[in-house]
C-alpha cells in the first residue's frame, strides 16, 4: 500500500492537496481539449480575421513602446502626468 504522507496528522491535508491537483490537472486539460476543438470547427475567414485583429494589438503596443518619454519598466512617479498634452495644463 502506497504511503501519501509521513506524517499521519497531515494525511487528510495532503489527500487533498493532491486531489485538488488531479482537477486541476483535468480541468486545464479540457480547457486545452475543447480551445483545440473551437479552432478546428472556425472557419479561415475567422482565423484571418483573429491574426488581424493580434497583429494591429501588437502594432499598437510597439507604437507605444517607442514613444518619447515612455518608460515600460518602470511606473511614472507621483504628480507625473503620463501624456504630453497634460503636461501644458
Amino acid at each position: 500500500m502506497p504511503v501519501l504522507c509521513q506524517n499521519l496528522d497531515e494525511g487528510l491535508t495532503c489527500c487533498l492537496r493532491s486531489a485538488v491537483v488531479r482537477i486541476r490537472l483535468v480541468y486545464l486539460s479540457m480547457v486545452r481539449v475543447f480551445g483545440w476543438l473551437v479552432l478546428l470547427a472556425r472557419s479561415d475567414a475567422a482565423k484571418d480575421a483573429e491574426i488581424l485583429v493580434l497583429r494591429h494589438e501588437i502594432a499598437v503596443l510597439r507604437s507605444l513602446a517607442e514613444a518619447p518619454g515612455w518608460r515600460y519598466d518602470r511606473p511614472p512617479r507621483a504628480g507625473q502626468d503620463r501624456s504630453p498634452a497634460g503636461a501644458g495644463a
